[in-house]
């Protein structure tokens, strides 16, 4: 029997540090891994990693859709709960859609896993939102929160060292521009949600209300409307990263 309450997980505690301290270690050995590996071998390893992760994804959602706890902690009392557990945030996009864009070599949708997998990953682990603030490591929740984002995150380190894509700033432009045409797609879906009356308002891509993080919050008190209070947020990121992919030219 292990004592549940060494492994419990809440963001700054040992046990989160050292699972990110893992997680990087692992991700260091991997691009060791790669650098030894031609080019096509690294794509198809990219593609079956992928697959793995899919697999892990896949059943953690459809369980997390029907875990009645957890649907009434984060949308009390809402009618067909499996609606909102969609793969259709940010993180899951870039995760379904990284295997077709290695395998498919197609370059703006690199860019969109490639950035969306470096983002939504951070956002997710420097302040978890409602349902994973904390909870023991083994359960299912949270070690599906987890390694799922870092699955995700990981296909990044991993794409570098193999080299099969080195980011441009034109590639940041075409990934936000991407994000944006999926944005304004899932605030219709949004809409379309709150039409059905299921208890509680859609926020597919976060673009409805700010209640994923405290800098949507910052942002929606000077523009208090739907969807266009992200508009700031998507310039501010690509700044952001323009200066990470600066960096990143000159050692890589």
């Amino acid at each position: 029997m292990y004592n549940k309450e060494r492994f419990v997980i809440e963001k700054g505690n040992r046990v989160y540090f050292g699972l990110m301290v893992g997680f990087l270690i692992v991700s260091v050995l991997g691009c060791i891994q790669f650098q030894s590996l031609d080019l096509e071998t690294c794509r198809m390893c990219l593609v079956n990693l992928n697959v793995v992760s899919l697999l892990i994804m896949a059943p953690y959602r459809i369980r997390l859709a029907f875990d009645q706890e957890y649907m009434e902690l984060v949308y009390p009392h809402v009618k067909k709960p499996w609606m909102f557990e969609l793969p259709l945030f940010p993180c899951n996009t870039a995760e379904i859609l990284f295997g077709l864009a290695i395998y498919l070599k197609l370059r703006i949708l690199t860019s969109y896993c490639f950035f969306l997998g470096f983002v939504g990953p951070i956002m997710a682990f420097s302040d978890p939102p409602k349902g994973f603030e904390k909870g023991s490591l083994f359960d299912y929740k949270m070690f599906g929160f987890y390694i799922t984002h870092y699955l995700t995150i990981l296909n990044i380190p991993l794409l570098l060292a193999s080299k099969i894509f080195i980011p441009g700033y034109k590639d940041i432009w075409m990934a936000l521009g991407l994000y944006t045409i999926f944005s304004v797609l899932m605030y219709f879906f949004n809409r379309y949600m709150d039409t059905m009356d299921l208890g509680c308002p859609a926020n597919y891509f976060f673009n409805m209300d700010p209640d994923y993080h405290p800098i949507f919050h910052k942002t929606y008190e000077f523009i208090p409307y739907r969807f266009w209070f992200t508009i700031p947020l998507i310039l501010i990121v690509g700044i952001v990263l323009s200066c990470f992919v600066f960096i990143l030219r000159l050692f890589v």
